[in-house]
């Protein structure tokens, strides 16, 4: 008798590779730039920025501690999606399945969980938490990081259910007391 373990690997592994039935030429410059939308050379001087124009005591962005906060909660999620793959060690699918291909440079860290998945959405349902204006924006953009996982085939559809959880477990704590504490000093 399998184990749900086995029966989901074995799903998982059928559905990655719709991944390269998806894609298109057209499409796929698309999500390699979500991707990367989703990845800390674009958070980290957005963070940066952020940080600054609070300390200034800016009202650029509306909602800016708030925002500050979500993002806060995204880069804990990261931290310990980061550490889960070191735990649970799941190969990425071309490590499982050798004639996978995929639309991207493929990752060295292991699949699960994904961490754009848990950064998106962790961005995504604090923003919701919150009220926080930007909220509808960030909605559509975090679904797309999430799906560009898939569709470039770097992720199992497992991983990214993993981090989607992972991310909005973070996105529904108030991170505030820690942006206050950490970078306006109170």
């Amino acid at each position: 008798m399998t184990s749900l373990k086995d029966r989901l690997d074995a799903w998982d592994r059928r559905v990655i590779q719709w991944s390269v039935r998806l894609r298109r030429p057209w499409l796929t410059p698309l999500f390699v730039a979500l991707t990367y939308s989703g990845s800390g050379a674009v958070w980290f001087p957005l963070a940066i920025l952020f940080i600054v124009l609070l300390r200034l005591d800016s009202t650029a962005i509306p909602g800016l501690l708030l925002l500050l906060a979500t993002m806060t909660g995204a880069l804990l999620s990261l931290l310990l999606g980061e550490g889960l793959k070191k735990v649970i060690r799941r190969p990425r699918p071309w490590e499982a399945l050798p004639d996978h291909t995929t639309a991207v440079r493929r990752p060295r860290d292991k699949s699960m969980p994904s961490t754009h998945s848990s950064t998106a959405m962790a961005l995504c349902v604090g923003l919701w938490v919150h009220g926080h204006p930007l909220a509808p924006f960030i909605t559509p953009w975090s679904l797309l990081v999430v799906s560009s996982r898939f569709y470039l085939g770097v992720h199992y559809p497992t991983d990214l259910l993993a981090g989607t959880l992972l991310g909005a477990l973070f996105g529904l704590i108030d991170w505030s007391f820690l942006v206050r504490a950490v970078v306006l000093g109170w």
